[in-house]
């Protein structure tokens, strides 16, 4: 059953671990610590679906550069974001993690040897227990030979990430959410603070409240914050009541936040190996979904001195952020068989015919057309050092806490990324004869030109990073503040690098980690 704190539900009055957030991780944590036969209470802010109220609290003040996700990629409901995400998966490389000489503040802490396991018990909650995991036998099972065998590319790799079946995790483990008698989930639980121990080295309690006027005290062994990527921080950033916690004492919290830069919309022409669908869109093997994608290697980066960066192949289109979340919204309604409430029905009555008819000419068109104009968009991965922060705005929402401020920028370094992906693929390709690459006018001489290209993936990493160290970074290497015993963040708030790769798969195999330390294995 799914509590909701709204109403008369009566919570317990002690459980053994509180993990604050059902998105991916959270509902990870809670299902795995269950099974385990811990005690556990999952504290979920939003309601079952998706509500205009409750989107509400995560308003938030921008300077610097425009950031769509801060708004638009955020989801306050059972589920989190896994209610409106594609279900991408994908391994950070293993240079994410190592130390990069010319790459200020690089290195995890943790080797991606620690967490290979996990990752693979990652791809079993995430539905993927049975995907191929070697994409050599994925070439063969499409019967077509991998692209860099055909073409010699030495500063190019060619990977495919994975996508899940079900990419709904509340949808997905509802039985065990909602059945097992060691889990209690809670919906409209808004998490406003954390309560210290005399000694300020323990959190005692969580403190929730509802849209109702309902407030509580959540008490828990153990805490777990799997809030997303920025309002984790949000939250740790909050005016204390009494005297300064622990994790705001060396100023770290809330710096070097990072996002994914996507840059769009440069021209493809010529491309010489058809059909280009099998080989760049989403493709089908074997009951599972792929996407191929370009790389630099890792010696490529070296000798550019350049951030991890990659890029897809795809038909050309203009960015539409609305359109997108309204295509997302549909396909959620018709899943579900019920109308779109709150923002979800706007955006479908918006968008929603120029989707449909758009969906029946694709139909109608053989999908080599659709082709017939290409274009690369670029991902690249923002400094370990990034000068974006998280802070806190003047204003309030409902509950009296503090709104988030994000400041994003790009940097000459992430400038420079994205230039010399560009120039060594049009260089490769043109070389090899594969395709001819058009950037904008300015594109290698104007920093505005390639600024005003860029946009936000809505992934969100960084502002609690992980370190060896109380003076280095905000939580340890099991995810534990510095300077408690019994309060962790488990969200991709954490990251100190995020690669190219999207965050979700790795932020499950830390939670996995994570899980096997609270349930003592």
């Amino acid at each position: 059953m799914l509590h909701d704190f709204n109403s008369n539900c009566v919570l317990p009055d002690r459980s053994e671990i509180c993990v604050i957030g059902g998105g991916a991780a959270g509902i990870l944590l809670a299902t795995e610590l269950a099974t385990a036969g811990r005690h556990v209470i999952l504290l979920e802010g939003g309601g079952a679906l998706q509500e205009s109220r409750s989107q509400e609290l995560y308003r938030s003040e921008l300077s610097a550069m425009p950031h769509v996700g801060i708004h638009h990629g955020r989801f306050r409901t059972f589920g989190g974001s896994t209610t409106q995400w594609g279900g991408q998966i994908l391994e950070l490389d293993d240079l994410a993690f190592a130390r990069r000489s010319w790459v200020g503040g690089s290195g995890w802490p943790i080797s991606k040897l620690q967490l290979t396991d996990f990752y693979e018990r990652a791809l079993r909650f995430e539905g993927l227990q049975y995907v191929e995991r070697n994409d050599a036998t994925v070439w063969s099972q499409l019967g077509l030979p991998p692209l860099a065998r055909e073409f010699r590319w030495p500063e190019l790799s060619m990977l495919y990430s994975r996508w899940c079946p079900e990419r709904n995790f509340a949808k997905l483990y509802r039985d065990k959410l909602t059945a097992n008698p060691n889990l209690t989930a809670v919906v409209h639980a808004n998490v406003v603070g954390l309560n210290l121990d005399s000694g300020g080295t323990s959190v005692e309690s969580a403190v929730i409240r509802s849209f109702s006027g309902r407030r509580a005290l959540v008490n828990a062994d153990a805490i777990v914050i799997c809030m997303g990527g920025i309002e984790s921080t949000r939250l740790l950033l909050q005016p204390p009541a009494g005297s300064q916690p622990p994790w705001q004492r060396n100023g770290l919290l809330g710096l070097h936040f990072q996002d994914h830069i996507a840059l769009n919309g440069i021209g493809i022409s010529k491309i010489g190996l058809q059909p280009a669908h099998r080989y760049f869109g989403y493709v089908e093997a074997g009951g599972f979904r792929y996407h191929n994608k370009l790389a630099l290697t890792p010696s490529a980066q070296e000798a550019g001195e350049t951030l991890n960066v990659a890029a897809t192949i795809s038909p050309y289109r203009r960015t539409n952020r609305g359109r997108d979340a309204a295509l997302v919204a549909l396909r959620e309604a018709v899943k579900r068989r019920r109308l779109p409430v709150g923002g979800n029905a706007g955006k479908i009555f918006l968008h929603g015919p120029g989707i449909i008819a758009s969906r029946i000419a694709q139909r109608l068109a053989n999908a080599d057309r659709l082709w017939d104009r290409t274009m690369l968009t670029i991902h690249c991965e923002q400094s370990p050092q990034s000068a974006s922060t998280i802070s806190l705005a003047k204003d309030t929402d409902e509950f009296g806490m503090r709104r988030t401020k994000l400041s994003w920028t790009v940097s000459d370094q992430e400038l420079h990324s994205m230039r010399y992906f560009l120039r060594t693929a049009q260089r490769a390709f043109s070389q090899s004869g594969f395709a001819v690459l058009e950037p904008p006018r300015g594109f290698f001489e104007d920093d505005d030109v390639v600024r005003s290209m860029c946009e936000d993936s809505s992934h969100h990493m960084g502002g609690c990073r992980m370190s060896t160290s109380a003076e280095t970074g905000v939580v340890d290497l099991d995810l534990k503040l510095h300077g408690v015993h019994n309060c962790y963040v488990c969200s991709s708030a954490v990251f100190p690098a995020s690669g190219f790769s999207n965050p979700t798969h790795t932020l499950l195999a830390l939670a996995m980690r994570l899980s096997d330390k609270l349930a003592g294995n």
